[in-house]
């Protein structure tokens, strides 16, 4: 937990040379940055997986508790038809 929060504050700045000479400083750590990086990832999976995503964010949304047990998880995702296998759900996560 240690290095991951190490991670997390670092500050990751990488430069963009623009097609007018100017050059700019972007801040890979910033809200947007990580907001497009977590889009991107989800446009790159399959439906199906974003749709375990979803159901766990959801359950997240309406825990009162800090997490959500596999088994609950597993359960959304048979109600809502995402997958009908514990295996399905282990291979999408």
């Amino acid at each position: 937990q240690f290095e991951l929060e190490k991670i997390r504050s670092s500050k990751k700045t990488r430069t963009n040379n623009s097609a007018n000479g100017q050059v700019e400083i972007i801040d890979d750590n910033s809200p947007d940055s990580q907001r497009d990086s977590i889009f991107s990832v989800l446009k790159s999976i399959a439906s199906r997986h974003t749709q375990a995503l979803q159901q766990l964010a959801w359950l997240q949304l309406q825990s009162k508790k800090d997490w959500i047990s596999y088994v609950d998880l597993l359960n959304q995702c048979r109600l809502k038809c995402v997958v009908t296998q514990d295996t399905q759900l282990r291979n999408y996560l």
